[in-house]
């Protein structure tokens, strides 16, 4: 599919407390050093949550669409009040170098070697929309310090414009093994069946409530796309 400029916006609510938080997304194209292209993706969260505190989220990934994993990616959070930032790098497909720095603490870095490309947050979701999997897929991501593994199983769904996919999010360690302390989590993606593959919908289950981030506006922007 072509991976056309665009830009999302969705609303995120918690259960009975309504909207929380909006997110906001955009796709461009830019040109690479060697002159190839890439696609730049960044994403903003914004929100406050009672009982959680404020919510305030920036990631920018570089997406390479011939080896289909980032090159390099960048999440900035708040946390007291203070911003910390996590960046990463890919040198190759499952080697990923990473620093944080953290206002009044020393930078600190990480490696990871894997025998497959890893994602982040931004890309997972754009690698879904290019690949949509036919069957059981794993991915692995990297959220900050934070190591997933995302599963994805197409189901059938009850809406006929929308690809329905069921997801399962586990926390691991840097060696891929499952963090057994850690609570795994249940997710629905929807997805529009059209061209674009647009995501219409995330709900992640908790138990007794739903967090749920549904589209509330959509708009492709001009110029050229790069075909894939």
């Amino acid at each position: 599919m072509p991976i056309t400029p665009e830009r999302a916006t969705y609303r995120v609510s918690y259960g009975f407390l309504g909207e929380v938080a909006t997110v906001s997304l955009s796709l461009s194209n830019e040109p690479c050093a060697d002159g190839a292209r890439k696609t730049v993706l960044r994403g903003e969260g914004k929100g406050d949550v009672l009982g959680f505190g404020k919510m305030d989220k920036q990631l920018e990934s570089d997406f390479d669409p011939r080896a289909r994993v980032p090159l390099r990616f960048t999440s900035k959070r708040l946390s007291d009040g203070k911003f910390i930032v996590d960046t990463a790098s890919q040198a190759k497909p499952g080697e990923v170098s990473t620093q944080r720095d953290h206002p009044g603490e020393p930078r600190s870095q990480i490696t990871l070697s894997r025998d497959k490309g890893i994602l982040d947050p931004l890309t997972f979701l754009l690698r879904v929309r290019l690949d949509i999997p036919a069957q059981t897929t794993s991915y692995e991501l990297l959220d900050g310090r934070g190591f997933w593994r995302f599963t994805l199983t197409p189901e059938p769904g009850t809406d006929p414009k929308l690809i329905q996919l069921k997801g399962k999010a586990e926390m691991l360690y840097l060696d891929g093994n499952v963090d057994p302390d850690k609570t795994s989590r249940r997710f629905t993606l929807y997805l529009a069946k059209d061209r674009h593959h647009v995501p219409v919908k995330l709900v992640l289950h908790l138990g007794l409530v739903d967090v749920r981030a549904e589209l509330v506006d959509f708009a492709p922007q001009m110029g050229p796309g790069v075909r894939t």
